[in-house]
């Protein structure tokens, strides 16, 4: 689920990788991602292929195609649109109905927009993919604009218009009286708790992600996530599985972090086990050894879903 506000954009999605009757879901899926670009900032969120029969999720295989690229946001779309008419159909024939979408609400500068990725795999193995862009005009009097897909979208259709109302009207609130972005946060996993609960086919698990951001510029700039187990907050998400995918003008935050994490992780264990020891070792951190594997990570893009 999207939300896209006069200044801030929304999203929510659950967890769940799904493998049939013959294998139990797991919930620990990422479908969701941030990206900055020279003129924007948007949100990718998708529905549809939630892991290659090698594991490789679809947030993995964006991080890896704009890893190393640098451009506006339009170019950065134009280029995973044509990825994934290229790398999906092949994975698609297992998904059932053959289709994924990534919903991608953006910021162009201060211009709201909402694009979505399509591609679809038909039963004589013919695909297609297709590119949109829908951009609201800044005379537009709702509040915010709305998008829902993937299996639980049916369930959450039914009373569409109570729910909406009520998100859009939390949405206004915190941009216009920064009412905190808790509330938006809540509301948000509530649906998709509520689309776990009325999905029949199991499809839609019970935890979720909602992450926010906000247009460049604007007098609270920045953004967040937070995890849901149900409707109440995750307390103690994996530091591995809680960080975002994120790419900054080619830059891939996620793998400095998670390298850093990787070697300044057991010197800040050692330190809190040590808690004072007057007789425990001095703590040695080689800053060189941290450079020689943050120059190690690969800078260049890499456009294969394996």
């Amino acid at each position: 689920m999207t939300a896209l506000g006069k200044e801030t954009i929304w999203v929510a999605a659950d967890r769940r990788l799904s493998y049939g009757p013959g294998r139990a879901p797991i919930d620990d899926a990422m479908k969701v991602l941030v990206l900055d670009s020279v003129d924007g900032k948007a949100v990718f969120a998708y529905a549809g292929l939630g892991a290659t029969s090698n594991g490789m999720q679809p947030s993995t295989w964006l991080r890896n195609v704009l890893r190393g690229r640098s451009g506006k946001l339009e170019d950065y779309l134009g280029l995973v649109a044509d990825k994934v008419g290229e790398q999906f159909p092949r994975h698609l024939s297992k998904v059932p109905g053959g289709a994924h979408v990534f919903l991608v609400p953006a910021f162009i500068g201060r211009q709201a927009a909402m694009f979505a990725i399509e591609c679809v795999v038909d039963s004589f193995g013919g695909a297609r993919h297709r590119y949109t862009r829908l951009v609201r005009p800044e005379d537009m009097r709702s509040p915010a604009t709305l998008c829902v897909v993937g299996s639980g979208a049916r369930s959450l259709a039914r009373d569409s218009n109570v729910w909406g109302r009520s998100l859009l009207n939390l949405i206004r609130d915190e941009e216009a009286h920064g009412t905190g972005t808790r509330a938006v946060a809540d509301g948000l996993a509530e649906l998709v708790h509520r689309a776990h609960l009325q999905t029949s086919d199991g499809s839609v698990g019970p935890r979720s992600v909602v992450v926010w951001a906000r247009a460049h510029g604007t007098k609270r700039d920045g953004g967040g996530h937070a995890f849901y187990e149900g409707v109440h907050l995750d307390p103690s998400p994996d530091i591995r599985l809680g960080m975002i995918p994120s790419i900054s003008n080619g830059t891939d935050f996620n793998a400095v972090i998670e390298t850093s994490v990787a070697v300044l992780g057991p010197i800040m264990e050692a330190w809190v086990n040590a808690d004072g020891d007057a007789e425990a070792e001095p703590l040695k951190f080689d800053p060189a050894a941290l450079n020689e594997k943050l120059e190690a990570l690969a800078d260049s893009p890499d456009d294969r879903l394996r």
